[in-house]
């Protein structure tokens, strides 16, 4: 277990003087019987006054930790920027800690933040990095500055890690108040509360939040405020054209799965920005199981039903239904169903001819277009009714039939 200390205040590793908030990370294990015990204290490579190492931490295999240092010290670049250590300790020996890596902020501007937050992958092949500040922390964070408030995407190689994607605002998105451009209000853009937050990494996923992300995203126009209801993203890497487990070069790509959101009403999109209805996905669904209704699969109990007659004859009318076989236009659905294999030489009927017959049967969607749907699963019922009606007059034909032969 790894807990982070970031005001700590370490002894300089030189003038052996104390270092206020410099920072450090504690390591326990609890193979002792008396429970968790601190197996070492780790101190950053470069002790710095207020430089809150050990702010945000991530544990992975091989007794490695991510470690982030938002105002650190970062050689490449004059100014407290921020920097990520990753180490590696041990539970025995004098030398407890070995410095493996230190990941720098690619951009110049002081107090960025960069390592406010970090999240790592199981097996820390791949890394993220929160850089949550766009400016340079001396008056209003900017929209001139806005590339620089992203997640960084790091991926392990031979011998260290390397950036490979950084995510940036998307503005088709969250775009600013009024769809106008306009200074980010910096008490709503706070560097260790509000934006660009990674909260957990799967594999290849990457998710984080925007806790305080508002109607306005943070935008003031006319001294107003909107609401903050915060909203998540995910990111999910796409293997293009590379073998299994290889991210480098252009041979991988990240698809901004931004779409996973919910919105003040309670709906929730998948891919997609609008949700219409409580849940909206853009794309394929698949499921192990069983997909649900009120609790039951497909739900037909009759505990839950009132008013059950007979279905009235439907014989007459299924004759006069229309059986078509059909190409779907390209571009009309989306996924896996627009590709040729589910979008040509499909069967099925027409949903404004069918309303004629059966109205019960076709459905109106909520989006703009109100594109029509048919319950498939209904007709089952409609058809069954039939066969039944069909079945009394062949027993009445064969019924004929053989009283005619005595």
């Amino acid at each position: 277990m790894a807990i982070g200390s970031p005001a700590h205040n370490p002894a300089h590793p030189t003038h052996g003087g104390t270092v206020d908030q410099a920072g450090a990370v504690y390591i326990y294990n609890s193979s002792s019987a008396s429970g968790w015990g601190v197996v070492t204290k780790l101190t950053s490579s470069h002790v710095l006054t207020a430089a809150n190492y050990g702010r945000s931490v991530a544990l992975i295999d091989d007794n490695r930790i991510v470690v982030g240092e938002p105002e650190g010290w970062n050689h490449n670049y004059l100014g407290y920027t921020g920097s990520v250590h990753i180490e590696k300790f041990y539970e025995t020996g004098t030398n407890r800690q070995k410095n493996l890596q230190v990941l720098r902020n690619n951009v110049s501007g002081q107090n960025n933040y960069y390592g406010a937050f970090v999240a790592s992958s199981g097996s820390g092949q791949y890394i993220a990095v929160s850089r949550p500040v766009g400016g340079d922390d001396t008056s209003n964070d900017s929209t001139s500055a806005e590339g620089n408030r992203a997640v960084l995407y790091y991926a392990s190689g031979a011998a260290s890690w390397s950036l490979n994607q950084t995510f940036t605002r998307n503005t088709t998105l969250a775009t600013y108040y009024g769809s106008r451009p306009g200074a980010w209000i910096k008490n709503h853009i706070t560097p260790f509360a509000n934006p660009w937050t990674p909260l957990d990494m799967v594999g290849t996923t990457v998710i984080h939040g925007i806790p305080g992300a508002s109607d306005s995203n943070f935008h003031s126009t006319d001294g107003l405020y909107g609401y903050n209801y915060g909203e998540f993203r995910v990111w999910q890497l796409v293997e293009t054209g590379a073998s299994s487990g290889t991210i480098s070069g252009s041979t991988a790509q990240f698809h901004h799965l931004t779409a996973s959101r919910i919105t003040t009403t309670g709906k929730v999109g998948v891919k997609n920005t609008s949700p219409t209805y409580t849940l909206d996905v853009t794309g394929d669904i698949n499921a192990s199981g069983d997909v649900r209704s009120a609790g039951s699969a497909l739900s037909s109990d009759l505990r839950l039903k009132e008013n059950v007659v007979s279905l009235e004859p439907t014989l007459n009318t299924v004759s006069l239904l229309n059986p078509v076989r059909f190409d779907w236009k390209d571009g009309s659905r989306t996924g896996n169903l627009n590709s040729d294999k589910y979008r040509l030489n499909d069967i099925g009927f027409i949903a404004q001819e069918l309303s004629g017959a059966f109205p019960s049967l076709v459905s109106e969607g909520m989006g703009k277009d109100k594109i029509l749907g048919i319950n498939y699963s209904k007709m089952v019922t409609v058809l069954a009714r039939a066969i039944q009606e069909l079945n009394k007059r062949v027993i009445h034909l064969e019924n004929v039939i053989s009283g005619s032969k005595k």
